[in-house]
């Protein structure tokens, strides 16, 4: 057994749990961090260490997540949610009826009534679905394809887009 020989310290260990100093002082794991720069530890030199400051660690448990009910923000459904003390909650997988704007870097998370549904499957909010709307009338008008496509752009989609607006 060997005791630390740092000032006050009253730890005592096997030879594998302290560490020596380059001067032969035998120090605990905690206390070898005291050792000045121009100390070498085990032939090494750490002048990292100095650095350092001995301190007694608390121990802590680590943070268990909790799984409880909650609701969900988007749809309002009770739905299971993972909670972790001192972070925001993570609401799990559920069957959410809200459809997320598909527009890249778009937030806009809302029930299927208030979002648009585009003839192809995707969901966009208002404004997002007002201009790419109006982005696919340029280009086909651009392309000078048939009229057709832009009747049904001009008869199916912008309609639906514009019941949205408020007068």
């Amino acid at each position: 057994m060997r005791a630390c020989e740092f000032d006050g310290c009253t730890v005592q260990g096997n030879p594998d749990e302290m560490v020596r100093a380059s001067t032969g002082v035998w120090y605990c794991v905690p206390h070898a961090a005291a050792v000045t720069a121009d100390e070498q530890v085990d032939g090494v030199r750490y002048p990292q260490l100095a650095r350092c400051r001995a301190r007694p660690r608390k121990k802590t448990r680590p943070l268990t997540p909790v799984k409880t009910l909650g609701r969900c923000p988007h749809c309002g459904k009770s739905t299971p949610v993972l909670c972790v003390p001192g972070q925001p909650g993570e609401v799990l997988e559920h069957d959410c009826d809200a459809r997320a704007c598909e527009t890249p870097g778009c937030l806009v998370v809302r029930l299927p009534d208030e979002m648009i549904q585009f003839p192809t499957g995707e969901w966009y909010c208002p404004s997002h679905a007002l201009l790419t709307a109006a982005q696919a009338l340029v280009d086909l008008h651009a392309t000078r394809t048939s009229h057709a496509e832009i009747v049904e752009i001009l008869e199916d989609v912008l309609p639906g887009i514009l019941d949205r607006f408020p007068h």
